[in-house]
């Protein structure tokens, strides 16, 4: 998936909370980005992410823990980087 010359991950999620955000951790529990403002798409909210960190550096290859906050519900889910470099 590209946008630009940019890797990208969608997640989409069941909700119309246009408040929700997604927090991505590396594996030492660090947070390196936040994801906000998600876009609605048939009762569904979408959020994209170009697999850089708040910084603006494209993150380190590994595993990344991404935590929904979706009103107080919260949901984790996991995600590999390869070849990012």
């Amino acid at each position: 998936n590209l946008i630009g010359d940019d890797g990208h991950v969608r997640f989409i999620y069941p909700s119309q909370n246009l408040y929700s955000s997604i927090d991505i951790f590396d594996f030492s529990m660090d947070q390196v980005a936040r994801l906000e403002s998600p876009i609605s798409i048939d009762n569904q909210i979408e959020f994209i992410w170009n697999g850089r960190a708040d910084n603006g550096k494209k993150v380190a290859n590994g595993v990344y823990f991404c935590r929904l906050n979706d009103n107080g519900i919260y949901k984790w889910v996991k995600l590999a980087i390869l070849g990012s470099s």
